[in-house]
């Protein structure tokens, strides 16, 4: 009977260390993809959603396609749904110095990573039109270099 106990025991043990072992290994290859051309929104979320962070979501891709459709259709601008409990996705979080499920825009300049958090969203998102002319205009003036 001990050597049951032991044998699951030590099963147990590896099994746990291989999972957050692989679960190490991912988060560390991950890494900021961006290209010089790139503009992207990226809305970051976990696998669970409620209702307001789908609607963040649709909003944000609404505002994006009616306003930039010229700029998404030719790739100019991109939008990036992640999921950060994926380990992969585990290097936003420093990345972006990431707080919780925000929307982020970022370009390269100079080779290095500009970007620029949306944190209210979750506050704004019930707004309606406001919340789609508040998304286009952080759009306009940070990625596009726009004027308000």
């Amino acid at each position: 009977m001990k050597k049951i106990i032991s044998a699951i025991l030590i099963l147990f043990i590896l099994s746990t260390s291989a999972v957050i072992i692989y679960r190490k290994l991912a988060a560390s290859n991950g890494k900021l993809e961006l290209e010089d051309k790139d503009r992207i929104v990226y809305y970051f979320h976990g696998t669970k959603r409620c209702y307001t962070c789908n609607l963040i979501e649709n909003q944000t891709v609404k505002a994006l396609n009616d306003g930039f459709k010229k700029e998404m259709t030719d790739g100019t601008i991109k939008f990036r749904s992640i999921n950060l409990d994926k380990p992969e996705n585990e290097h936003f979080v420093k990345d972006f110095q990431l707080k919780g499920r925000v929307i982020v825009m970022a370009y390269l300049k100079n080779s290095k990573p500009v970007y620029k958090r949306i944190d209210d969203v979750f506050t704004r998102v019930r707004q309606g039109d406001k919340f789609l002319e508040y998304i286009k205009a952080q759009v306009a003036v940070f990625l596009l270099k726009r004027k308000k």
